[in-house]
C-alpha cells in the first residue's frame, strides 16, 4: 500500500485515528507549543536575574503556573469517547 518504510510514515498513515472511539484532541496544539516556548524563554530570563524583588518573585511564580498549564495543554493527547457499545 505504501512505498515508504514503516518508520518514515506519519502517524496518520500507520494507524486509523478517526471514528467514534478515536481520541478527540485539541486542534490548535501547534499554537500551544509556540506559546509554551515563549513563556519558557521568558521564565528562563527572569530566573537569570541576579537580584529579585518580591514582586519579581511573584511574577516568576505566575509564569511557572502559566507554564505548567500550557505544558498540560500541549501534552494532552485527547480523551476517549464512548468506549463501550451503546444499544442492544
Amino acid at each position: 500500500m505504501f512505498n515508504t518504510p514503516m518508520k518514515f510514515r506519519t502517524a496518520s498513515e500507520r494507524w486509523k485515528s478517526s471514528g467514534k472511539n478515536g481520541k478527540h484532541v485539541n486542534q490548535r496544539q501547534g499554537e500551544c507549543r509556540k506559546e509554551y516556548q515563549k513563556v519558557k524563554e521568558e521564565l528562563q530570563q527572569w530566573d537569570r536575574k541576579p537580584n529579585k524583588t518580591p514582586e519579581d518573585k511573584d511574577f516568576i511564580k505566575k509564569l511557572r503556573k502559566a507554564l505548567e498549564k500550557l505544558r498540560q495543554k500541549k501534552d494532552f493527547s485527547g480523551e476517549n469517547h464512548s468506549q463501550k457499545h451503546k444499544g442492544n
